[in-house]
């Protein structure tokens, strides 16, 4: 099949790439070129990829800039009939080109905090074939047309198994309140335990957050912050933390850190938003905690919720036995290779082009 997937500009699309979607993205078109099928990918021109690259920009913007995305979508729609298929990952950003030709296109919904013009917009056109990167995503708007649930893949290979846990926990994603890295510290210091925070801040909107939830507590000793951090360092974190802390507070799509820490060996202790419940299994893989004492969870093994819960859960996690913590360990990165692969995730797209063309 000619496939062309459209991807965002402020990130490379690489396997290699910061961002989540460009990542995926990224792994989608080598796994589908090993396949092949011949893959063109619209997005940033020197992500890091193998396969051919349409592009309106050299480097991801800093900035969203509308004209730039909007060019960018506007190409792949343009060269239509040079592909079999195209798969836009820019969530309900493309849906008002779809009518417009006779070349499929399948859109792949990709983030759970849709604001509510967005979802309306995604119901005026409830009758084009979506693809959902989890059950629960799919959930948030039933009515659309959704072809199937198909999970983010994570490179297993980048993110090598370790058993060489250290004593810290580990947070990465944007400081800013949805990602809850003040409840994780909280957490942290309630549980007399290290933790190492990696994301970029954005004073300009969250400043206040920042300089009262954040800063006062990062010590460059129990409590680290680190802005910023390259590929190999952010894998090196992962193999090493006792467990990833993900405390977020809304519907998250998917959640690709926990499968990239889930690869690498390590434990996952979550709030039960968004898609976590499909990626830990709870008391298995990591430990689900209730986000609120009001909320409707799941009968998870830890009882209380909230950061009442994160330190319970990590209470848990410390008085497992190295056996038992080590089976964690290998449980975890078994989960992902037998669910959230990427040779999984291109074979489940291949398979579904290729049904809806025909």
């Amino acid at each position: 099949m000619r496939i062309a997937l459209v991807s965002k500009l402020w990130e490379e699309t690489s396997p290699l790439s910061d961002g989540g979607t460009g990542m995926v993205v990224g792994c989608l078109a080598e796994e589908l070129a090993k396949l092949g099928h011949e893959v063109t990918v619209f997005g940033v021109g020197s992500s890091r990829i193998t396969v051919k690259i349409n592009s309106v920009t050299a480097n991801p913007i800093t900035t969203y800039d509308e004209s730039l995305h909007y060019w960018n979508i506007q190409n792949a729609f343009r060269e239509h009939k040079s592909f079999d298929v195209i798969n836009c990952w820019v969530d309900q950003t493309a849906v008002h080109f779809s009518e417009l030709i006779d070349t499929p296109s399948i859109h792949t919904i990709d983030y759970g905090d849709l604001s509510k013009s967005a979802i309306r917009l995604l119901t005026a056109h409830k009758n084009l074939p979506y693809i959902a990167i989890s059950e629960a995503m799919k959930e948030l708007i039933p009515d659309l047309g959704w072809l199937k649930v198909i999970y983010n893949g994570t490179q297993t290979m980048n993110f090598p198994y370790s058993e060489k846990a250290q004593d810290y926990y580990y947070f990465i994603g944007r400081m800013s309140p949805t990602k809850g890295p003040d409840k994780a510290i909280k957490a942290a210091i309630a549980s007399s335990k290290p933790l190492i925070l990696v994301g970029k801040t954005r004073p300009e909107y969250d400043g206040e957050y920042l300089k009262s939830a954040i800063y006062p507590f990062i010590n460059g000793n129990s409590i680290i912050h680190h802005e910023t951090a390259d590929f190999a360092m952010r894998v090196n974190l992962y193999q090493n933390a006792k467990a990833l802390i993900n405390p977020i507070s809304y519907l998250e799509a998917f959640g690709l850190t926990m499968t990239e820490a889930m690869s690498c060996g390590t434990p996952v202790i979550a709030f039960d938003n968004g898609a976590a419940p499909e990626i830990v299994e709870d008391g298995k893989t990591g430990f689900l905690v209730n986000y609120t004492n009001q909320q409707n969870g799941g009968k998870w093994i830890t009882k209380r919720s909230g950061i009442d819960g994160l330190v319970e859960a990590m209470s848990r996690l410390e008085n497992l036995n190295p056996k038992d913590y080590m089976a964690m360990r290998r449980a975890a990165r078994d989960r992902v290779e037998k669910y959230f692969s990427v040779e999984s995730m291109a074979k489940n797209y291949e398979q579904v082009f290729s049904n809806y063309i025909g």
